[in-house]
């Protein structure tokens, strides 16, 4: 049995239904988990010859699964940290970048950034990204998909323009798990949303919707279609479909509604809206309507416990929230991402089945409190998000394979990659940092300037203490717009280009 392996003697997180744990051992055969159980001696009997892991004084958990991610925000990060959104989003700088890197020219580039991102991914025990790519075109594309594969990482790509969509048309069956934006709020119409639904269906793909992440994004959604924002994908039966929402820093309390009576997965960012400044998500309205769920990354730093240990001390400083116990917070990062992603008969827990994506973590050191002789799955997960970090993590298995161990990855040359992208960023973002046009960001009061109620009470809401939206009186439907929106399914040719938001000319 020379694909057989056991993982003896550490204590094992599963993330299964019954937020399993214990000393496990761990069977493994061809990438796939086939076996759990206590007994080693009964397992080296069954399984004669499989190669033995010793993994005393380790944690192990489920590869984390960051659920939203910028991977390419991996070369921004050092001109876009530390700055409001709209300090660096709309500065010419930014955009002369983001022009260049989607250019057919700097597909080599792509590759050094995505094999960076990916190893970084990889260091930091993220097993499973959904990926938020560049708007590149479909050779742009295969690129990326060829990057993300050689990591050995599982990427779940949101395609994000016609030329992507065409090209996972192209790729057939045998394609890896996808799904499709729905585009910008500000370029949504009518034929856009029924083309991108039509598609989606189509190719057999779910929906992604980026949806409120600035107070600017929802209000121009009421203001063009006089709905909120999940009034609108309610109306298109976006929900029955299958769709995944991202960020909802501005849902209302209604809406917070709409998204448990569907429920519908959602996945927060709060470290990166923090640091962005962009909103805050609803999250007592999100955490007392018992919403589903999980953790992505989004933009510049790609650790999965960080977002896990800052959202635990962000719910612990504010007033009002029912706290989530850790074994909670480490589902959201692992099997509630794998389901808002659409993968989790594959990854995202540890059970008979599934891929062998485990994260091990060194416990034995002085820094972590001795353990009791049978320690419970929430004690465990405590020592998780209250004494561990990446740093912690000795080795990432990925399909049973190692693809960091000891530290060192196995995958790649790190001091070649790092050397790779820093001279990409070099490139790129010539000039000195310091020397960066400010552009004036609108009043934001976060909840790291004030330790008052009204700080709190913004945050709570989930939106900046500034003037709300007016409320809309909602007119009536307009009969063509309640017909069902796939009795067509128009099929664009290859040889046509558009981007979200083009609408055909009056």
């Amino acid at each position: 049995m020379t694909n057989t392996r056991i993982i003896s003697h550490g204590y094992v997180l599963t993330c299964d239904p019954e937020n399993s744990g214990g000393f496990f051992h761990i069977v493994i055969r061809d990438g796939v988990i086939v076996e759990l159980s206590p007994d080693l001696e009964e397992l080296e009997k069954r399984y004669h010859g499989a190669t033995l892991i010793n993994a005393r004084g380790k944690l192990l958990t489920p590869g984390f699964v960051n659920a939203h991610c910028h991977s390419d925000s991996f070369l921004h990060r050092r001109y876009t940290d530390g700055r409001h959104y709209l300090q660096w989003s709309k500065s010419k700088e930014f955009e002369r970048v983001q022009r260049l890197l989607v250019e057919p020219e700097s597909r080599q580039d792509i590759c050094t950034l995505y094999q960076a991102a990916y190893c970084s991914h990889l260091r930091a025990g993220t097993t499973t990204v959904g990926e938020f790519p560049p708007p590149v075109d479909d050779k742009g594309l295969i690129t990326i998909l060829q990057e993300i594969d050689r990591s050995e990482v599982l990427g779940v790509v949101t395609l994000q323009n016609w030329d992507q969509i065409s090209a996972a048309r192209d790729l057939g069956e045998g394609r890896p798990p996808m799904n499709i934006s729905l585009g910008k709020e500000e370029e949504y119409t009518v034929y856009s949303f029924e083309s991108i639904l039509n598609a989606s269906r189509s190719i057999g793909l779910s929906v992604v919707a980026h949806l409120a992440e600035l107070k600017d994004n929802a209000d121009i959604i009421r203001r063009n279609f006089q709905k909120a924002p999940l009034a609108l994908l309610a109306e298109y039966a976006v929900f029955e479909q299958g769709v995944t929402l991202v960020h909802g820093n501005y849902l209302t309390d209604k809406e917070v509604a709409v998204v448990q009576e569907y429920g519908a997965p959602l996945v927060i960012t709060p470290r990166s809206t923090a640091f962005k400044q962009t909103g805050y998500p609803s999250l007592k309205d999100l955490m007392n309507a018992n919403t589903f769920m999980s953790f992505g990354s989004d933009w510049g730093r790609l650790d999965m416990l960080g977002e896990m240990q800052f959202f635990s001390h962000l719910t612990m400083t504010l007033p009002g929230f029912e706290q989530h116990n850790s074994m909670q917070l480490l589902r959201m990062a692992t099997i509630n991402g794998a389901h808002a992603l659409g993968v989790e008969q594959k990854v995202g827990s540890l059970e008979v089945g599934k891929r062998a994506d485990i994260v091990f973590f060194l416990i034995d050191s002085l820094r972590t409190p001795p353990l009791d002789p049978s320690p419970t799955p929430i004690a465990m997960a405590d020592i998780l998000l209250r004494y561990l970090h990446t740093g912690d993590i000795t080795s990432v298995m990925v399909r049973g394979e190692f693809g960091l161990h000891d530290r060192r990855l196995v995958v790649s040359d790190e001091q070649e990659i790092r050397k790779s992208s820093e001279l990409l960023m070099k490139k790129y973002y010539p000039s000195s940092l310091s020397e960066r046009p400010q552009i004036q960001p609108p009043k934001v009061i976060s909840f790291v300037q004030s330790s008052s109620s009204e700080a709190f009470d913004g945050f709570e809401k989930g939106r900046p203490l500034r003037e709300e939206a007016p409320v809309i009186e909602m007119p009536p439907v307009p009969s063509e717009y309640r017909k069902p929106i796939l009795q067509k399914k128009p099929q664009l040719p290859k040889d046509v280009r558009k981007v979200f938001g083009d609408d055909d000319d009056a």
